[in-house]
């Protein structure tokens, strides 16, 4: 049943793929700042995708994103296109452009990472995946620095023991460690047999040496879930093991001791599992938030939002999203009231990026059940909500959320 249900929302393991997107040139995006605030231009509108690797970068006030699935599904099979492309979002002026970047770079990829070290003022990228034909897939440990004033990419050669290849791994930059921080994914060459990892490696950034760190009461394997860290902890939330085996728990990771501790399980007041999610700590320390991602029922992308409380470890749901409302018509068919939209959230989703700055965290494109997404979503930490963050066309939403009243089915 859950392989039916990501198949049906355009999860392309296991799929065919068509041949690679190609990259543009572009501006860096930055405008000088006046008085009166900065001085924006008209951005670009991206080619909506999923898969990203996402990263913020809170000195220059923006958002960087790289690679990604722009192929859409046809009668919910996936396709595969993926793009070397980077665009880069200007938080002030909430617009997009692209950048052209030289050097060798990851080139195509999908399901990968990035993070910005601010320590030497670069950015990272790691691991991901490309289709290697026939449902399968080759996944990578190479870790790419790209520079942020000339855009050229560089790889890094390292060290020790280093981490199998991988995909939907959970990835942070550790500063205060001076260290990338990697925890599961997935390995398996085929799109049908996902399997998740339970292994954690650092690699030191001064030295370019990667280091595995085995510690009792590690959480059962997983991939596609999401991380967060906050002081001295990492948590892990959600993911999945398998096509049959998803999450909701909460791990924490504490980067000083190098141990594991179960910080909640599952049970009846907790989220709903799911793989895909995107997780914030609150700046101090005291929650954390979950949203959206995929789920193990009949509706498949979620786009809820829920705070966990840390200290009680509690979970409060600011908002359950969109309301399961009819059954499918058949395959690939699903009538146009299949949900009650919750107007005040984005359209479900998951493969889609998410980042935290400044006490406000933002999920970013996606993979939604029409298609894929272009769209920004913030999320105040303090006090937790859904906003729409810059204009988009969004042409992967469902047709109720249009208002329209023409709608025959769920995407059109």
């Amino acid at each position: 049943m859950l392989l039916v249900l990501g198949l049906a929302c355009g999860d392309d393991d296991g799929m065919t793929t068509d041949d690679a997107g190609t990259m543009a040139d572009g501006g860096s995006g930055e405008d000088a700042g006046t008085d009166a605030g900065p001085a924006c231009e008209t951005g670009e509108t991206p080619l909506a995708r999923g898969e990203i690797a996402a990263l913020i970068d809170e000195t220059r006030g923006r958002i960087v994103v790289h690679g990604g699935n722009v192929a859409e599904p046809e009668m919910c099979m996936p396709r595969t296109t993926l793009t070397t492309e980077v665009w880069v979002y200007d938080l002030a002026c909430e617009s997009w452009e692209m950048v052209a970047t030289t050097g060798g770079g990851p080139g195509e990829r999908a399901r990968h990472h990035l993070v910005h070290d601010t320590s030497r003022d670069r950015y990272l990228a790691f691991g991901g995946r490309v289709p290697a034909g026939g449902g399968n897939y080759t996944h990578f440990a190479d870790v790419f620095e790209l520079d942020p004033e000339t855009w050229t990419w560089s790889e890094i050669a390292t060290n020790g023991d280093a981490p199998s290849g991988r995909s939907n791994s959970g990835v942070v930059y550790d500063e205060a460690r001076d260290q990338l921080v990697v925890y599961g994914g997935n390995s398996s060459a085929s799109g049908l047999s996902p399997t998740g990892l339970d292994d954690l490696f650092v690699l030191d950034l001064a030295t370019n040496r990667w280091r595995e760190i085995t510690a009792e009461g590690a959480p059962m394997g997983r991939y596609y879930h999401a991380v967060a860290i906050a002081g001295d902890t990492l948590y892990v939330a959600g993911g999945a093991a398998s096509f049959v085996t998803y999450f909701n728990d909460v791990w924490a990771f504490d980067l000083v001791a190098e141990t594991w501790t179960r910080v909640r399980g599952g049970g009846p007041d907790a989220p709903p599992v799911r793989f895909g999610p995107a997780l914030f700590a609150a700046e101090d320390g005291s929650r954390l938030v979950m949203a959206a991602g995929h789920d193990s029922t009949a509706m498949g992308n979620i786009n809820d939002l829920f705070v966990l409380d840390l200290a009680t470890t509690d979970w409060t749901p600011v908002t359950t999203g969109d309301e399961l409302n009819g059954e499918p018509l058949g395959p690939c068919r699903f009538p146009a009231d299949f949900t009650i939209p919750d107007t005040e959230a984005p359209e479900r989703r998951h493969g889609f990026g998410y980042v935290q700055g400044g006490g406000t965290g933002y999920v970013i494109w996606g993979k939604g059940d029409c298609g894929n997404l272009n769209d920004v979503w913030a999320i105040d930490l303090a006090s937790p909500e859904w906003a729409l963050h810059g204009a988009a066309t969004t042409a992967g939403e469902a047709c109720n959320r249009s208002g329209s009243t023409m709608c025959t089915e769920l995407c059109f």
